[in-house]
């Protein structure tokens, strides 16, 4: 009897499993922009990557957490109600807050858990 062989090509499977330092990057995220900036946690079906990413809706404005290493992670603009309300929110959180300028022009700057810089500016109308 005889066989016939067929190529084969064996493929790996991926098998993706949290690790511990990942599971803390969530936590912390979840906990700044869901906890501290009063977030909600989103999954944006038009985003093929967001399976692997975390999504917050920050007051309107969708927000993905991050390492800000890339240029998708860099220096963010948060239109908010009220930006000295939400920065004494994240100062009594134990996150690092400052004001760039004087009197009333002056831009409030959060850091969020992975060092990246978050301006929080206020509505059209709102004040601080």
């Amino acid at each position: 009897m005889s066989h016939t062989r067929y190529p084969t090509t064996l493929r790996a499977t991926e098998t993706r499993y949290a690790s511990p330092s990942s599971r803390v990057r969530e936590r912390d995220a979840r906990s700044f922009y869901g906890g501290v900036l009063g977030g909600i946690e989103v999954r944006p079906a038009d985003r093929v990557d967001s399976a692997d990413a975390l999504y917050f809706l920050v007051e309107d404005q969708l927000v993905e957490a991050g390492a800000p290493g890339d240029a998708e992670h860099a220096a963010l603009e948060l239109t908010v109600e009220s930006p000295l309300e939400l920065a004494e929110r994240c100062w009594n959180a134990g996150y690092s807050v400052r004001f760039d300028g004087d009197g009333d022009d002056a831009i409030l700057q959060l850091m969020d858990p992975y060092g990246r810089s978050i301006a929080l500016l206020p509505r059209d109308g709102a004040g601080n």
